[in-house]
């Protein structure tokens, strides 16, 4: 493709001397002025003859340098710069080694370190920390097509719980999207891989946290164990109603030594409703009428 389109300096092509215009060298005739002093410069694109300085063809595509190529060359490139300095930043040492990673390598990398984000937020203890991040490396090979972050949870929830460590699943999973339901399909299905159960949890568990928050003397968390021993064994109790069980018997402790204390206080220290609160306490002071004798 012929051009026009004739250059009077260098400068038009925005190059600062004639070396830089003349590029690399073409053994080529300019069939208007008869020259061959045909210069291909790769940056633009373009044939330029530098006699008559003619543009004889532009929009060229180089094929000396694949994409691939390229890429590679610039990595390396970064890393010889910054590693002459011995300062690559942490976002920058990780884009440049992911191509290094298998993909359940990435993957356990990431379950290590929402478990170290999880530990850090609570204050968990190295012992649980430990023991959480060698289950999760069991476990994942294991499971393929699951999420990362709630096998981590699982596994830290677990050992919480091995050790007496007063948190709840819903307090862990209450900054991601999972579901309590989900969160214990998950739970059940580790388990029954690994062989592994749980303890049975009482509403007495409860009783401590509560009653540490509101500032209530001993003699009301004893007659709290009282009034909730009552009540398991007299009706069964589900792992969902523990909470609610320890409110009502709370409540009707305070009330039994005059303490003022609202329905309110007491069911936000234990995250259920009101009504929760309510409906357990009438439960317990049926019973409370029945068997006041064993008191």
């Amino acid at each position: 493709m012929e051009s026009n389109f004739k250059i009077k300096n260098w400068v038009d092509l925005g190059t600062k001397n004639q070396d830089d215009f003349l590029g690399k060298k073409k053994t080529e005739e300019n069939k208007v002025c008869k020259h061959k002093k045909i210069r291909f410069i790769e940056e633009r694109g373009e044939k330029v003859c530098i006699t008559c300085g003619l543009v004889l063809e532009n929009n060229i595509l180089s094929s000396e340098l694949s994409t691939h190529q390229f890429k590679g060359r610039q990595k390396e490139r970064i890393k010889t710069r910054y590693q002459s300095k011995n300062k690559i930043p942490e976002d920058l040492r990780r884009a440049l080694q992911r191509d290094t990673y298998s993909y359940s390598k990435r993957r356990r990398i990431r379950g290590v370190f929402e478990i170290d984000r999880i530990a850090t937020k609570f204050n968990l203890t190295p012992q649980i920390i430990r023991h959480s991040k060698e289950l999760f490396k069991k476990v994942i090979g294991k499971l393929e097509n699951h999420y990362i972050h709630l096998v981590a949870i699982v596994c830290v929830y677990y050992y919480c719980e091995r050790y007496s460590f007063p948190i709840e699943l819903v307090q862990i999973i209450q900054d991601y999207h999972f579901t309590d339901k989900l969160a214990r399909k998950y739970i059940n299905e580790i388990l029954r891989k690994e062989n592994l159960s749980l303890k049975t949890k009482s509403a007495k568990d409860y009783v401590a946290k509560a009653r540490s928050e509101l500032n209530l003397p001993q003699k009301v968390g004893t007659y709290t164990h009282k009034l909730i021993e009552l009540y398991e064994s007299n009706k069964k109790c589900h792992s969902n109603s523990l909470r609610g069980i320890c409110a009502g018997s709370l409540y009707l402790a305070t009330k039994y030594y005059s303490i003022m204390k609202t329905q309110g206080e007491i069911a936000e220290s234990l995250s259920v409703s009101e009504i929760t609160l309510r409906s357990r306490f009438q439960e317990i002071k049926k019973l409370y009428r029945k068997y006041i004798l064993a008191f």
